[in-house]
């Protein structure tokens, strides 16, 4: 058992990265960002009409169901059925799926309650958790990063274990094998499982991204990521309809903080699910092409090391012995070679370096990661 807190990421006396690149761009010089997660593209032409006739719309300036729209919501089950046989679950549209876990962690657990996560976290979900008076248990993942369900130390505090799969920080894919035995345990143990699938839609080399569901596992979706919209800031929670209980402390937590996500931003994604998941598919042969390239640069420096994960649109590289630390890196990053990552500190995990190759299109990354490679190259002699 491991309880830890982390200082918030965007505290700039902790985090200097963002404040060297203000300043190398304040001086003219670029910035290549591989630090925030976010692709470089925009969302589908349908979405964009849907929101252009929205705007006409007067529904569109006024109140509609705190849980979101209805034809969102029929939408969005209609998805869940359609594409992973999910039956017997409601949805909540929330305003993105940094709400929707924090309404879990607000209708779910009470002071002092345990929540167990993997390592390495994600620290939004950390700070939500934090927020709610939680006791944070973290767990180390197994070799592969991906979660040992014998691991998780339950005890009669337990309220839920969250899964993020495929993973941020890591690209990790957990599988679907692995997270049904989490969810029979926890469910042995009347406990939640909460997995995050924001970035479900990001898997390579054939892997295909397994959803589960139960009586007792919530699910979490994005459209920020796959429909490159992140600033409409739609996400929705996928929950046992049977579970009344929680439906009713979903629907409270929501009428308290947003009431509920933007009608504008419901529209868009529900033109961006007319475009769907080909659409999706279209779109990650360009990532595809940035994997590469951010790999190449990985793997030429000897002695850094880096799991080729399949999934979402990270690689989470280990720095060698004898390395300065990963905040002093990934500063120096920024001010000698004009390359912006996340230091593996906000993930709970010193020593690494969280590289994103979704947010630039290939031509700009591909030179990113040349200069990404003579960076590690120099690191590691």
């Amino acid at each position: 058992r491991n309880e830890q807190t982390w200082p918030p990421p965007f505290d700039p006396n902790f985090n200097p990265i963002p404040r060297a690149m203000k300043q190398r761009m304040d001086a003219g010089q670029e910035v290549s960002n591989l630090m925030q997660g976010f692709c470089f593209y925009g969302p589908p032409e349908s979405a964009i009409a849907a929101g252009r006739l929205a705007l006409e719309k007067h529904e569109t300036s006024r109140y509609n169901q705190d849980a979101g729209t209805p034809e969102l919501r029929a939408a969005l089950n209609e998805f869940m059925r359609r594409e992973h046989g999910i039956e017997g679950y409601d949805v909540q549209v929330t305003a993105g799926c940094n709400q929707a876990f924090a309404n879990v962690v607000a209708a779910v657990m009470d002071e002092g309650s345990e929540a167990v996560i993997f390592s390495p976290v994600y620290f939004n979900h950390v700070m939500a958790l934090q927020l709610g008076g939680a006791k944070i248990v973290t767990v180390p993942c197994g070799p592969d990063l991906t979660p040992d369900p014998a691991t998780v130390p339950f005890t009669d505090k337990t309220r839920m274990v969250v899964v993020i799969t495929p993973c941020n920080p890591t690209g990790a894919v957990v599988s679907g094998e692995t997270l049904k035995a989490l969810a029979e345990a926890c469910r042995a143990r009347n406990v939640w499982l909460v997995i995050d699938y924001t970035y479900l839609f990001f898997t390579y080399d054939g892997v295909v991204q397994d959803v589960v569901s139960g009586d007792n596992v919530i699910l979490l979706f994005s459209f920020s990521k796959a429909f490159g919209m992140p600033g409409f800031r739609v996400g929705w929670i996928g929950y046992p309809a049977a579970r009344k209980e929680l439906a009713l402390a979903l629907g409270k937590v929501q009428d308290c903080v947003v009431i509920s996500a933007s009608i504008m931003s419901q529209n868009v994604a529900l033109g961006a699910l007319q475009a769907g998941a080909p659409w999706v598919k279209e779109r990650l042969k360009d990532l595809e092409a940035n994997r590469e390239a951010v790999w190449a640069a990985i793997s030429s420096a000897p002695r850094v090391s880096a799991k080729r994960t399949a999934g979402a649109f990270y690689f989470f590289v280990k720095l060698p012995e004898g390395a300065a630390g990963d905040v002093e890196v990934a500063e120096w990053l920024v001010k000698e070679h004009g390359v912006a990552v996340v230091a593996g500190t906000v993930f709970g995990c010193p020593g690494h370096l969280r590289v994103c190759y979704g947010n630039l299109p290939p031509d700009r990354m591909r030179a990113a990661a040349a200069r990404l490679g003579q960076a590690l190259l120099a690191v590691s002699t």
